[in-house]
C-alpha cells in the first residue's frame, strides 16, 4: 500500500464520506480530487455558532469555524477553510482551496482566488479581487485588486513578492 491509496483503504473499512482538512491549500485540493475519484462523498463541517445566511452557497468539503459569518448570496467553493470569527459579506466568492484565517473581514462583492490565503485580521474592501495563490499578510488592508501569486502586507496593502520573488 502507498499513501495514495488512502481513499480505497477507507472504503474497504466501510467509510463512504470524508472531510479533508490538510492545511496546505494545493495538497487539500489534490486530496479532494483523489477522494472524489475513489467515490467518497465529501462533507462539510460547520460550527453551530457560525452564521450562514440562507441564500449563501457552500460547496463540498467546506469547513466553517466558530462565530464565522457568511453573508447573503456568498459562495464558498470546494475545499475552503473559514476560520474563527471570519466575516464574508454579501455576494463574496471564495474559490476552491482558499484559506481564510481568524478575524478576516471581506466586505461585499469580494472574490478570493483559488488557493489564496488571507491571514488573521486582514480586511478586504468592497468589490476587490484577490488573485489565485495570493497571500495576504495578517492585519493587511486590501484597497486594490491583488494579482495572482502576490504576497501583500501592510496598511494599505502593498505587494512585496510576486510568485515568491521579492519586488
Amino acid at each position: 500500500m502507498t499513501s495514495l491509496d488512502w481513499p480505497e483503504r477507507l472504503m474497504a473499512l466501510g467509510i463512504r464520506q470524508v472531510l479533508v482538512t490538510v492545511s496546505d491549500n494545493h495538497t487539500r485540493l489534490g486530496m479532494l480530487e483523489r477522494a472524489r475519484q475513489a467515490g467518497l462523498r465529501l462533507i462539510n463541517a460547520v460550527h453551530p455558532s457560525a452564521l450562514i445566511l440562507p441564500d449563501a452557497v457552500l460547496h463540498d468539503n467546506v469547513v466553517v469555524h466558530a462565530r464565522a459569518v457568511i453573508g447573503y448570496r456568498a459562495e464558498i467553493c470546494d475545499g475552503v477553510i473559514i476560520n474563527t470569527g471570519a466575516q464574508l459579506d454579501h455576494h463574496d466568492v471564495v474559490r476552491p482551496g482558499a484559506l481564510i484565517a481568524p478575524g478576516v473581514v471581506a466586505a461585499g462583492n469580494v472574490t478570493i482566488g483559488n488557493c489564496a490565503t488571507v491571514w488573521s485580521n486582514a480586511t478586504v474592501i468592497n468589490k476587490k479581487k484577490i488573485g489565485n495563490d495570493a497571500i495576504i499578510g495578517a492585519g493587511a488592508v486590501i484597497i486594490e485588486d491583488v494579482p495572482p501569486g502576490a504576497t501583500v502586507v501592510g496598511v494599505p496593502g502593498r505587494v512585496i513578492k510576486l510568485h515568491g520573488k521579492p519586488i
